[in-house]
């Protein structure tokens, strides 16, 4: 496929700004009701609102409003409930678009779902990294995940490793949402396609989109293209690399790539690194690493109509809000030696690239030797959407600092705005990739479902963790105390398991309380419990902090309610 790049001199607004409508909501619980808010736009002739349900496809119209209003207020919504809302600003300056995940009172699953490790091998003999990796494991279980492991070799054939996750998600497709390759995990490689323009680098892209395709064959009989200057890149029938260039189907599962192999510019090895990422997601997910609810843009590519940048702009005023939202150099603004002392969540970076770096923004190098604050970055430039090579820009950046993922967001946009109000990194992946035109896309023709849309990192964290109770004592299972969380939050519940082979991978977490646990005590009724004690040989209690949260697009009671990672403990056998 090709793709054309268009210039234009630059003007007041980048493009990526002009291209977006960047909304945020207000709610008001009595109604319940959500204003959505926008800025006023010069020029601009109307807005269109529209509504619909998170799994729908089709778009809902709301109202038709004037060029100078700048706020839709719906009143048609219940508690307890997620919405998806699209503004389109319409002009001369043409379409703008900005969506948004609303909703009053939303509270969180209790058992989000169920996610497949699929773990390379390598060093699981080195106690050091098992026991990292297994506080990694440990902490999706606690997090509420129905769990499933597979171990495989890097040398292994992909199709192999698909065929074994394959194996998992058939015993129970609705369980099963979501895959975590940890390690240098076999890479697929799929399509002819060169969506970063450059015909030097057309052919198969490194895609692990594979991975969640459940329903539909991807074949390796037709490409047959060497023109590359990377033999990586090249694709013949029969080569093991796919033919599709596009997602055939509708991908069943969120994947995420955890991946240290083969970066010779940090001074610490592949294990070290793994074990580094390890720990910043276990201290994400425990409420110990925090940072600022703000987001930097650095756009090096403001003469270009597709306004790359929107990719910032529209997901960030969603997550973190206008005024938290700024213009500024990628490395400065969030590196932890800015005297500045400013922290943030979001960053986005986009200028002219090649494998290790993009223009403007960074380098691998620059990633070696820094620490940068951003949980959750977004990147965009040539060649390194490709990121299957040594020092590969892309790994890099979750490699340093608190990078937990990263995304090469322009070719198509990425939507990550439900993030707002609790999905996880992964089920936005899945929004953007089997996205059909449902949300804007690009302005270039042919991204849609497009093979090179990779989310690396984790996929199954999400924006917000509350501290934990601290030291859960009981005298047995049904008297449980504990401390309080280091910082306030709203109540505590408490949960309860039982499992024949120890962990609760299979079994799920039950909670024991009706209503919100204000104390710090509390006394489960074991006659009523689900749990036949006599039947399993290993029952867990946990107690969760429960907290109240509210985000630019909307109030979340028990924000963190339930199914966010608080602290579990071992209790013993019951006989």
């Amino acid at each position: 496929m090709t793709l054309c790049v268009t210039t234009s001199a630059l003007v007041a607004q980048t493009f990526g700004e002009l291209l977006t409508v960047p909304l945020e909501a207000v709610t008001d619980d009595a109604g319940p009701s959500l204003t959505l808010t926008w800025p006023s736009s010069v020029g601009a002739d109307g807005y269109e609102v529209y509504r619909k349900e998170m799994s729908a496809g089709i778009w809902t119209s709301l109202a038709e409003l004037g060029g100078s209003d700048t706020s839709y207020t719906d009143i048609g919504i219940g508690y307890n409930h997620r919405y998806d809302y699209k503004v389109r600003r319409f002009g001369p300056d043409g379409e703008a678009f900005g969506y948004l995940n609303g909703g009053v009172d939303v509270q969180m699953p209790e058992n989000p779902g169920g996610i497949i490790v699929v773990a390379d091998d390598t060093y699981m003999a080195d106690d050091d990294y098992l026991a990292a990796y297994q506080q990694y494991v440990n902490d999706l279980v606690l997090d509420g995940w129905k769990l499933a492991e597979i171990l495989v070799s890097p040398d292994d054939v992909v199709t192999g490793v698909h065929e074994q996750i394959q194996t998992i998600y058939d015993t129970n497709p609705d369980a099963w949402t979501h895959v975590v390759l940890v390690g240098h995990v076999p890479v697929p490689y799929s399509g002819d396609l060169y969506p970063d323009g450059h015909p030097d680098h057309e052919g198969a892209w490194p895609t692990d989109l594979y991975y969640g395709e459940m329903e539909t064959a991807w074949t390796d009989v037709s490409v047959n293209v060497t023109v590359a200057s990377d033999p990586r890149n090249h694709n013949i029938p029969g080569d093991g690399k796919f033919d599709q260039s596009y997602i055939p189907g509708t991908l069943e599962l969120a994947v995420g790539r955890i991946d240290m192999h083969d970066l010779p510019s940090f001074a610490e090895d592949e294990k070290t690194l793994m074990l580094r990422y390890f720990d910043k997601v276990h201290r994400f997910r425990t409420g110990e690493l925090r940072v600022d609810q703000r987001a930097v843009i650095d756009d090096n590519f403001t003469g270009y109509t597709e306004g790359f940048s929107q990719n910032g702009y529209r997901n960030f005023s969603a997550l973190v809000g206008r005024d938290n939202t700024i213009q500024g150099d990628y490395l400065t603004e969030t590196s932890y030696s800015n005297p500045s002392g400013d922290t943030y969540m979001w960053s986005y970076g986009c200028g002219g690239g090649w494998y290790q770096g993009a223009g403007g923004v960074a380098t691998t190098t620059d990633f070696a030797n820094d620490s940068l604050s951003a949980v959750f970055t977004m990147l965009f430039g040539s060649y390194f959407g490709d990121w299957d090579v040594s020092d590969a820009f892309s790994r890099a950046a979750i490699a340093q600092g608190n990078t937990m993922i990263t995304s090469w967001a322009g070719r198509p946009n990425w939507h990550f705005y439900r993030m707002a109000l609790g999905s996880t990194t992964g089920e936005c992946a899945l929004l953007t990739q089997n996205n059909n035109n449902t949300y804007f896309g690009s302005i270039i023709f042919g991204l849609d479902k497009i093979v090179s849309t990779n989310l690396i990192g984790d996929p199954a964290l999400r924006s917000f963790y509350p501290k934990p109770a601290n030291m859960l004592e009981t005298s047995y299972l049904d008297d449980n105390n504990w401390l309080p969380a280091t910082e306030p939050v709203d109540g505590y519940n408490i949960y309860m398991t039982c499992s024949k082979t120890g962990w609760p991978e299979k079994s799920g977490w039950v909670r024991m309380n009706d209503e919100l646990i204000e104390e710090t005590s509390f006394h489960i009724d074991l006659i009523s419990s689900p749990w036949d004690f006599y039947q399993h040989q290993n029952c867990y209690v946990g107690v969760r902090s429960v907290k109240k949260i509210t985000t630019p697009s909307g109030k979340l009671v028990c924000r963190i309610i339930d199914g966010y990672r608080q602290q579990h403990y071992y209790l013993g056998t019951c006989n």
